[in-house]
């Protein structure tokens, strides 16, 4: 029973839930452009988060909102020209931080 309690625990600690948006990225010339989906957490972006693109990751340099209220954000990489389903990680939690909380 303490063994599978001490599992538990650290699992909880080393366990993180990642809070997101997506969007879809457009690449061109090493830029990548990001559209999210939804507005509404599209809020909760910064610059310098995280921009997670297949198996790649790379930092957003900007992020702005669109005369029509749509959240952009751009980033460099070294991804081929084309689109991409794009996922921006805002919050990182651990599993133990929403026990004791």
């Amino acid at each position: 029973m303490i063994l599978l309690l001490a599992g538990a625990l650290f699992w909880a600690s080393v366990t993180m839930i990642n809070s997101s948006v997506s969007g879809s990225a457009r690449v061109r010339d090493g830029m990548m452009t990001i559209m999210f989906d939804d507005d509404a957490f599209a809020d909760e972006l910064r610059e310098g988060q995280e921009v997670i693109v297949g198996e790649t990751s790379v930092v957003m340099l900007t992020v702005s909102r669109r005369e029509d209220g749509r959240v952009t954000a751009t980033a460099n990489t070294f991804l081929a020209d084309g689109l991409y389903p794009a996922e921006a990680v805002y919050s990182r939690t651990r599993v133990i931080e929403m026990l004791f909380n």
